[in-house]
């Protein structure tokens, strides 16, 4: 006996396992195919004790005995417990038939969940796409009104910058034409100034240049010639001298001769002669 309630035991395990891994829909199915059956049994066992009744009826009547209305009785109340056993099979068969549409719909309301899930992670997807591309879209363009507006900014820096530039060249190069001119006027006056002369060697000093010197006259230019002095004794060769000239203690005067002191002359008139009359 005890083997027999282990074997029982495992059974039912054995059996619990293998209906935990069926799904709540598979296992309401079953339930009303038990349902279904059990009513059936019990539909055909009220029709059986029906019969039986019917039968004893008709029994009863023709014997009219004590005995054979108490198996009447007796068979009409086991058609009353077929009855009761039969309202209650098509009760529960009623309440399997509920759960198993509870189940179904249950099913349908989870696939429903799960397509609409689908479409909502494929919506999701599809707009995440679109939204990529937009974006991209809405960069290239704020790309491109950013640059179109930096390079504006950047040409009026540019602008201003070239228009400093231009300002300082200009600057400068009016100073450095000014420090030319200085320079070129510098130079200029420099290249005017007389040029100095530079003493030529020559013949010595005569007697009269030096009596003229100690006189206290300075003569520029070239020294006049000594006096020739008459020898006797011996006979020059060659070109005979000059006269002695008279020594002039006047210095000589460089540049233009003056003009002649003539007081009774009238001026000169520079310009266009005046008219006749």
């Amino acid at each position: 006996m005890p083997r027999t309630a282990r074997k029982k035991v495992t059974e039912t395990k054995t059996g619990s396992k293998r209906r935990s891994g069926l799904s709540t829909l598979e296992q309401a199915e079953k339930k009303l195919k038990a349902a279904q059956a059990a009513f059936e049994r019990q539909k055909e066992s009220l029709r059986v004790a029906r019969e039986k009744l019917r039968a004893k009826r008709v029994a009863a009547g023709k014997r009219s005995s004590k005995a054979a209305w108490i198996m009447v009785e007796k068979t009409h109340n086991a058609v009353a417990r077929n009855i009761m056993a039969l309202d209650e099979a098509e009760r529960k068969l009623q309440s399997v038939r509920a759960a198993v549409k509870i189940e179904e719909l249950k099913q349908q309301v989870g696939a429903a969940e799960l397509k609409a899930e689908a479409k909502v992670l494929e919506l999701e997807k599809k707009l995440a796409d679109r939204a990529q591309k937009e974006l991209q879209s809405a960069i290239d363009k704020f790309e491109l009104r950013w640059r179109k507006k930096r390079d504006a900014l950047d040409a009026k820096k540019v602008k201003a910058a070239t228009r400093a530039g231009g300002a300082k060249v200009k600057s400068a190069t009016k100073k450095a034409e000014s420090e030319i001119r200085a320079v070129e006027r510098k130079l200029a006056k420099t290249l005017n100034k007389p040029k100095k002369s530079v003493a030529r060697p020559g013949r010595p000093k005569s007697a009269g240049a030096v009596a003229g010197k100690a006189s206290g006259s300075t003569r520029r230019g070239r020294p006049p010639r000594a006096e020739p002095v008459e020898t006797t004794t011996t006979k020059r060769r060659g070109r005979p001298p000059k006269a002695a000239t008279a020594v002039s203690t006047a210095p000589k005067r460089r540049g233009r001769p003056p003009k002649s002191a003539n007081a009774d002359a009238p001026a000169k008139r520079r310009g266009r002669p005046p008219k006749n009359g």
